[in-house]
Formats: C-alpha cells, structure tokens, sequence
C-alpha cells in the first residue's frame, strides 16, 4: 500500500469579490443577477451554468454531495448559481459568501495540481472582473480568516483506522495548534463518516500559496503514516476479527435489497481499507471512490430522473452497488 492511497481527493479553493460592486451581503437583487451574468460570459463554453433555484435544487444538491460545492451553497435562496466543469475539475460559485469561490477538485493526493487548476481559472475571470485588493491585507474577504491569499487548501483523507483506535480525537487536537482544521465528510459542521476527513488550513494572512500547502503536506503525510501504522498494527494484532469486518462489508454490499447511505458509505470504506491491504476484491481503489460519490441520495434521483423516496433510494442505492 502506498500511503497517498489513504488520500482520496485535493481540492483548492480561492475567495475573490469583485471591486466594482458591494460586498454579497450589501449587493441588490440586480447586482447579484448583473454578476452572475458577467461570470457566465468570462467563462467558455465548455462550463455548465447552473442557476440555484427551487426547480434545480436537486441537481444542486447532487453537486454538494460530490464536493463540487458547499451545502450550504445548495441551499441558499437568491440569485446565486455555480459554472462547473467536471472533466477538469473546476467550479466557480457565483454569490456566495464571497462573490466568488473558485476549486478545483482532483483525485488522489495533487495539492500541486489542484493549485495549478484553480489559479488557470482565476486568471480567466481576472481579465473581465477587477478583483478587490489591498497592499497589506491581500485579498478582502467576507471573512477576516480568509484574507491575504484568501485561499482554502485541503486534503480527504481516509482514516478509519485511526479512528476505530481512538486516535483521532488526539490527532485532531494536535493538527490544531499547527494552524490546520479537520473537518468531516461534507465539509464544516458534518461529521466524519466512514472515517473520511477534510484537513485543511485555517488562517491565510500572512502566509503565501507555498506556505500554506507545504504546511498542509507535512501534516497530511504524518497523518496518513500513522493511518498505515495503525493499519498495520490492527492487521497483526487482530487479524482474523478485522478480516471478517471487511468480508462481512463485502457479503452485504453484494448481496443487499436495501441500503441506507451510512450503511453503503461505511461497507465502501471497509472495502476501501480491505483492498489497500490487499484483501482481494473485483475492484480497484478508483472504482470504489467513484461509487462513493454516487450513492447520495440527490444525486440517486438524479441517476434515475425521477424522484425517489427512502425506499426507492435504498433499493436503488443497493442496485447499483450489486451491479
């Protein structure tokens, strides 16, 4: 196992506000529609706009489900939208807590190239909106901890093995005090299923983009040489327990009529585990990322085009872990 397989995905994200309009709290109704269109003309065509309304809160929803954007962003009321581009991992809201967040979310463990992503995109929207600026301050933000870079890095990281042992409420505390957060598996607020968390920084002022990732790349390798030590340690220790564990999660994702989201999320994760201890299994890592994404119960609606209740989404959820 290499221990960047413990990392599933990096995402990096700027906050930029326009200088030619008030902030989104202070901005009218026409302003933010103003905005929003002059984001769609910046962009080219090969983003997909999506307008936040009631009759596309579904699709918005699917989108918060695979970290494309936040929840709290599928759920706000007012003309706000996001321009998206899954094939290169882009996204940019539009009238969020900031005029603009602008990520990029790749697979595996590429601050580098999520970075890279992220700033092609900024400089795309730089050339048609005046980003606001200050000689000591950096760039102004909604928020004070978002100042200077204004940019929010961060690594998810499976960790069910530190967290099966008790250690992750020390390692928490420990990553704190480095100026680093960790957060669960949909970001600020969620709690952290199947052992998946969020690092990333907290403050940006005062440090540069370098900064800021070498920071995060030194405490996310530690984290994830602990994850394989402890994974190591819990596989010779309690080998035939733990190995029943993951064939149990298995036999149930093979076999189930009806799965809840934690029940497939957690079943994914041993598998996850499982397999990177090479336990055999019909399937690789990626496949295993990819279905996680897939069996939120927005983005199940979506799937089908059509609504779905509890059941119908259970049925389907346990469908397509079968197939």
């Amino acid at each position: 196992m290499s221990n960047h397989d413990i990392a599933v995905s990096s995402r990096v994200r700027l906050a930029r506000n326009s200088s030619a309009v008030p902030f989104p709290n202070r901005m009218t109704q026409a302003q933010r529609q103003q905005l929003w269109q002059q984001v769609c003309s910046a962009l080219p065509d090969n983003y997909t706009a999506l307008a936040i309304e009631p009759n596309t809160q579904n699709e918005a929803s699917a989108l918060a489900e695979q970290h494309w954007i936040s929840p709290e962003f599928a759920r706000v009321q007012g003309a706000h939208g996001v321009l998206y581009d899954k094939a290169a991992g882009l996204s940019v809201m539009v009238n969020e807590e900031d005029h603009l967040r602008i990520q990029a979310l790749v697979n595996g463990y590429r601050l580098d190239d999520a970075l890279a992503a992220c700033q092609t995109a900024e400089r795309q929207l730089s050339q048609a909106l005046p980003f606001a600026t200050d000689d000591k301050l950096g760039y102004l933000t909604s928020c004070p901890t978002n100042l200077g870079t204004a940019m929010r890095a961060s690594v998810m990281l499976h960790l069910p093995a530190l967290t099966q042992s008790g250690q992750m409420r020390f390692a928490i505390e420990a990553v704190s005090k480095l100026g680093l957060t960790v957060r669960g598996f949909y970001g600020e607020g969620s709690p952290a299923l199947g052992g998946y968390y969020q690092l990333s920084n907290q403050v940006s002022l005062g440090l540069s983009e370098q900064d800021i990732l070498l920071r995060l790349h030194d405490t996310a390798a530690s984290l994830m040489d602990k994850e394989a030590a402890t994974r190591t340690a819990m596989h010779h220790n309690a080998r035939l327990p733990w190995e029943d564990r993951v064939y149990r999660a298995y036999g149930q994702l093979t076999n189930a009529r009806l799965l809840n989201f934690d029940e497939a999320l957690s079943g994914l994760s041993l598998l996850r585990m499982g397999l990177l201890e090479q336990l055999p299994a019909p399937c690789t890592v990626q496949q295993l990322d990819a279905l996680t994404a897939q069996i939120g119960p927005a983005t199940l609606s979506q799937q089908a085009q059509q609504p779905l209740n509890a059941m119908q989404r259970d049925a389907y959820r346990a469908q397509l872990l079968r197939d």
